[in-house]
């Protein structure tokens, strides 16, 4: 306040210091906050993979001129014009790269069992016939070899082990092969269509 009087600049500067509704804000103000940057290129951080879901690991490749960032993932993958807010730095990051790296397969078949099955409204129905182009033995259970070989169809080549890793610590499979409650819990993770999320409501 200047002269013992709050002006309403003064009380808009006080309510969202330095925002974008604050009247002192100038055109350099504005350039100025374009060009600055929370991180920098080579930086490590931890990074959401297309703005959404867990955070992984990787560097910082590219600062876009609007603030966005391009990253580098740890596991190969890229993605461009990542928000601030969707960035954590280094220090923050999980240095346990292997399961990081599972975690983003395990986004990435999701995604295309999720693109796969709505191809109708009844998302449900779709699932199971999604389920079923992996259980190519009609047993009603998904085992490794079956996931690979599906996984493949879709253009996600892995390895034995990542495999492994990916029904244990996505799938949850119980006894080394994936139910149809394994595949919907992973597609619909706490979802309604959910058969776990089912048989918890009616035990409640």
């Amino acid at each position: 306040a200047r002269g013992g009087e709050i002006s309403y600049a003064d009380f808009v500067d006080f309510a969202v210091p330095h925002g974008a509704d604050s009247p002192r804000r100038s055109p350099r103000a504005s350039r100025d906050r374009d060009v600055r940057s929370g991180f920098e290129e080579g930086q490590r951080v931890k990074a959401q993979y297309r703005g959404k879901g867990r955070f992984y690991p990787g560097r910082i490749r590219r600062v876009n001129r609007d603030g966005t960032y391009d990253v580098d993932f740890d596991d190969g993958d890229k993605d461009e014009g990542v928000l601030e807010k969707s960035i954590e730095p280094v220090d923050r990051v999980d240095r346990d790269s292997g399961r990081g790296k599972i975690g983003r397969i395990g986004e990435r078949v999701r995604d295309e069992i999720t693109r796969l099955a709505e191809t109708t409204s009844g998302r449900r129905l779709e699932l199971r016939r999604v389920f079923e182009e992996f259980d190519t033995d009609r047993n009603g259970r998904v085992d490794a070899n079956e996931l690979g070989r599906g996984l493949r169809k879709l253009r996600i080549d892995l390895t034995a082990m990542e495999i492994d890793d990916l029904m244990d610590e996505q799938f949850q499979a119980r006894g080394g092969e994936i139910s149809y409650a394994d595949f919907v819990d992973f597609a619909v993770p706490h979802g309604a269509d959910s058969p776990r999320a089912s048989r918890d409501r009616d035990v409640r």
